[in-house]
């Protein structure tokens, strides 16, 4: 997207301008249509003679005729992509692309056959003029200022990637969503009827690879984390709750976020509540060593041995090691999650430490055996 069309929209540029300059980006004249197929707005080059040829075609088919081609080019304009029509009686073909703004159909933009040839513009440079001028309404309060039903509409373009980034900005999206407040996303699977939203402050919520993405206030997510916690835990769901932000345009990248972090709980096997970033960051800084290189060469040498000999005598002192850390090194629920004594469980660490050289409590080694499972985990 070109700073330039971008950067004006931000700055409060009037509709006049940004049409004009959109049809600088493009090269060709642009018109925006409205959701009946007229034209409130011409950039500066627009032909006359364009409009005189819609006008012809119009006194010279039948209403209801004309009706159905509105609807068709309404119909064509919903997609939010660049589509060319050509009608009889019409000297030149145009180009149409939907102002698609939040789901919301705003309009959109006509490019007449004119200047720079249709075949040679850019389908991804139109969409984002289209939003451009959406943007612009918005900001403008005309033709319709957003209502805060429009929430769900506007996360679920977002989270399923139906508009651009670069037109992601709190002062876009106003009313929609409270500015100064601290947002996170939560998410779950959901492919049902019923629909679960935490008990707190949810500004809207969205389906969203294959499940439920909902925009909650931070704060008052963490007063109420009891509750939440129950309602989850009363329905069997495990949702992941992303990192606190402040900024609408990092709502995809949190909402990916929150993705991981269930996947990491469900790792760690938790199977219901609520899963917090803070509580699996190593997971994500794991995550990405061993994506770019091989996760082998950060593995605690000790673990290799102790799987090799579990193997050999059918042990279980790495299952040991790996309960022990999940349970905060809790012996009494060690022994639970591994059905054994408590005295079996102070018998195998002490082996651990005398025959493979794990002390877990050694803070480094700690880190290191911890760090090493996780790896072990994703691989």
């Amino acid at each position: 997207m070109s700073p330039s069309l971008t950067d004006l929209l931000f700055q409060g540029a009037s509709l006049r301008t940004l049409i004009d300059a959109a049809e600088d980006f493009l090269g060709n004249p642009v018109a925006f249509i409205d959701r009946n197929q007229n034209e409130p707005l011409l950039s500066k080059n627009y032909p006359q003679d364009d409009i005189d040829d819609k006008i012809y075609r119009r006194r010279n088919i039948s209403a209801e005729e004309y009706q159905k081609d509105t609807e068709y080019v309404t119909a064509l304009s919903l997609t939010g992509q660049p589509q060319v029509i050509a009608w009889p009686n019409i000297r030149r073909r145009r180009m149409i692309c939907g102002s698609i703004i939040g789901g919301r159909h705003m309009g959109g933009i006509r490019l007449p056959d004119v200047g720079r040839p249709l075949e040679q513009l850019d389908p991804q440079s139109v969409v984002q003029a289209a939003q451009v001028m959406g943007a612009a309404l918005i900001l403008n309060g005309w033709p319709a200022d957003p209502s805060p039903d429009d929430g769900q509409g506007f996360l679920w373009s977002i989270l399923n990637q139906q508009i651009h980034p670069s037109l992601l900005a709190n002062r876009m999206i106003y009313p929609l969503f409270p500015e100064g407040c601290l947002f996170c996303l939560l998410w779950y699977p959901w492919d049902g009827p019923a629909l679960f939203l935490p008990p707190t402050q949810s500004y809207c919520y969205a389906p969203a690879g294959q499940g439920l993405a909902v925009l909650a206030d931070f704060r008052e997510l963490l007063k109420n984390r009891e509750a939440v916690e129950e309602g989850l835990t009363a329905r069997g769901l495990l949702a992941g709750c992303s990192d606190s932000f402040s900024s609408v345009s990092d709502i995809y990248r949190q909402f990916q976020l929150a993705r991981s972090v269930y996947t990491y709980a469900a790792l760690a096997q938790q199977t219901q509540g609520l899963a917090f970033y803070n509580d699996f960051r190593i997971y994500e800084m794991l995550r990405f060593v061993a994506t770019h290189s091989d996760p082998s060469l950060y593995i605690h040498d000790s673990l290799s041995a102790l799987r090799r000999y579990d193997r050999e005598k059918e042990t279980q002192y790495l299952a040991t090691v790996r309960a022990y850390l999940d349970c905060n090194r809790s012996i009494a629920r060690t022994a639970e999650r591994l059905c054994v004594h408590k005295n079996t469980v102070f018998y195998r660490l002490g082996r651990l430490k005398e025959d493979f050289g794990l002390d877990l409590d050694d803070t480094r080694t700690l880190a290191n055996v911890y760090c090493s499972l996780r790896l072990l985990e994703m691989r």
